[in-house]
């Protein structure tokens, strides 16, 4: 009787933990299915806004945390600010909120900078760091981690946890590894997805800069070309564009056509050699090495045959 008893109860036992390694892993696969799902759904153009909404629902919704804050770091001040949170309907709570920041050079961030760790807050183990600030954010438990940027200036911090006492905590944060390690996964996916992010917002500012400089450039050289064109095409001074190799004509303006009595078409058909006087030629060709060498030539005279000769 004894020895059945022994039997059952070992058997019972043996089940109890075949059922709990099963939800376990059940649980695991979930939580990694909705870690597949939302990275499905970040791409090149996702903003740290929309992300942060992610961060918040996957923290509460699929890690099951009570509570999530998200400090960005403002470069202008060295100011944390909070600029995300989740599961603070109180109104109260989200008026405290606004007026919580850390300092880049801050305990609290000062230690996450120099441990590279995260800061892992409960009732059992406390965290001297964060005791006051975690009481603050009304959480009796906590997870602080970096995010973003780099070990000097990270972008920005998350803080996930359960409320204050009264609350039943959704989430044992010293007996549920699963979630620890989703939650700690999830943390280096944000802080790649929004290091990408940021660099791809900055890649697209200074894309639109570009755009913006070449649209007003593009602006001038229109407005600079109605300028000479209008120059060009009033000046009583006879202007000829060259190829500089072969001296052909490339356009004339009326002045000239008016000075050679050729037309534009029948000058365009030859080049200025062939329009220069036969005694001239030479002193013609050394002007043309002079331009090629200097890139200019000044008072330079020669005689040009005309269509009436």
């Amino acid at each position: 009787m004894t020895t059945s008893k022994l039997k059952f109860g070992l058997k019972e036992r043996t089940m109890h933990e075949a059922t709990h390694r099963l939800s376990l892993i059940e649980q695991q696969t979930q939580m990694y299915q909705a870690l597949h799902d939302l990275s499905k759904g970040i791409n090149e153009t996702t903003t740290t806004d929309e992300l942060y909404a992610m961060t918040v629902g996957f923290a509460m919704e699929n890690l099951h945390f009570e509570k999530v804050l998200i400090f960005e770091h403002d470069d202008y001040n060295g100011w944390f600010k909070i600029v995300k949170h989740g599961g603070y309907s109180n109104p109260v709570e989200q008026k405290i909120l606004k007026v919580i920041n850390l300092l880049l050079s801050g305990e609290v961030i000062e230690y996450l900078r120099v441990h590279g760790e995260p800061i892992i807050h409960t009732q059992t183990h406390p965290k001297q760091e964060v005791e006051t600030l975690v009481k603050s954010l009304f959480m009796r438990e906590a997870y602080f981690e970096l995010f973003g940027g780099d070990s000097d200036i990270p972008f920005g911090l998350l803080v996930v946890g359960n409320g204050l006492e009264g609350s039943e905590a959704r989430v044992d944060m010293e007996r549920d590894p699963i979630t620890m390690l989703g939650l700690a996964n999830f943390t280096v996916h944000l802080s790649h997805t929004v290091n990408n992010t940021i660099f791809y917002e900055a890649l697209k500012r200074e894309k639109e800069r570009l755009q913006e400089n070449v649209a007003i450039r593009t602006q001038q050289l229109n407005e600079q070309k109605k300028s000479f064109e209008a120059i060009y095409n009033t000046s009583k001074d006879g202007i000829a564009l060259l190829d500089l190799e072969t001296t052909a004509f490339l356009d004339v303006n009326p002045a000239y056509c008016e000075m050679t009595g050729f037309s534009r078409e029948e000058l365009i058909r030859t080049s200025c050699l062939k329009q220069t006087i036969e005694a001239d030629n030479l002193r013609s060709k050394e002007a043309l090495t002079e331009v090629y060498e200097k890139g200019f030539i000044t008072d330079f005279v020669k005689t040009c045959i005309r269509n009436d000769g």
